[in-house]
């Protein structure tokens, strides 16, 4: 059964590496937990993943292993993993961690973006950090519990004082999108990026190749990479969008697209 097993896994790895070959590392690091899952019986608990990650970890689990998702808010973009064989119920996430704290914004704001560079600057690995929720009186961090210290030391966020301890409460993300409609020339990265950045093909491909764009979690220098549906692109400075959907079609063989971008 191992051995069938493992022939399955790497059966299929070709599909993955075509179909995601900016993941080869990922898609590496994935075959390495399903084999040890098959090997020792042992529950396998991933540091987050982003969408896409989860969605070629989903993909590649085989029939008789089981994979759960928890980002410890609901809602959450990026998850933790846990791989099982089937027959193991009640499996619980040992290292996933919310913390919160309280904050005071009257006056000065602080965003999504001060937090995330702050934990960058201290030397803190992204896949050990989860989303990120300033609410209007609290901040919540979702975090693996090899940085709960590191980040519960923390005093100051610019100016606004912070104390941060576990939550247990239910943390809900609902996320607010700003809908807008473009058209472009085509799918690629570069146009996208152009469109909803109301700059020029020239300056798209310098912030591209400059490494200031991220698809799904991940830089992208690939201008000529095709988006997909339901792909989150961050521009650095821009904002964070959605790519939903084409449309339609126009006479001129334009796209019609629609996007949202987070407020």
């Amino acid at each position: 059964m191992v051995r069938f097993l493992e022939i399955v896994i790497f059966k299929n790895s070709p599909y993955f590496l075509k179909t995601y070959p900016e993941y080869s590392h990922t898609i590496s690091r994935f075959e390495d937990y399903i084999k040890r899952v098959i090997h020792s019986h042992l529950v396998v608990e991933t540091r987050f993943l982003n969408k896409i990650e989860q969605e070629i970890l989903f993909k590649m689990i085989p029939d008789d292993l089981q994979v759960i998702f928890s980002g410890g808010i609901k809602n959450a973009t990026y998850q933790k993993a846990l791989l099982a064989p089937k027959i193991y119920q009640d499996l619980s996430f040992e290292t996933l961690v919310v913390l919160k704290t309280s904050i005071n914004q009257t006056y000065q704001n602080i965003e999504h973006r001060h937090i995330l560079g702050k934990l960058l600057n201290m030397g803190i690995q992204r896949n050990t950090i989860g989303d990120i929720i300033v609410d209007k009186n609290a901040l919540y961090i979702a975090c693996d519990v090899s940085v709960e210290r590191l980040i519960c030391d923390i005093t100051h966020f610019k100016q606004i004082q912070v104390r941060f301890t576990r939550s247990n409460e239910e943390v809900i993300f609902e996320p607010a999108f700003h809908s807008i409609e473009k058209i472009i020339a085509s799918l690629r990265l570069d146009v996208i990026v152009a469109g909803i950045s109301n700059i020029s093909r020239m300056q798209s491909n310098t912030l591209i190749k400059a490494g200031h764009v991220k698809v799904n979690g991940m830089v992208c220098m690939d201008n000529a990479r095709l988006c997909k549906e339901e792909d989150e692109i961050v521009i650095r400075k821009f904002g964070k969008f959605i790519f939903r959907k084409v449309i339609k079609t126009t006479k001129k063989d334009n796209l019609v697209v629609k996007i949202d971008q987070f407020v």
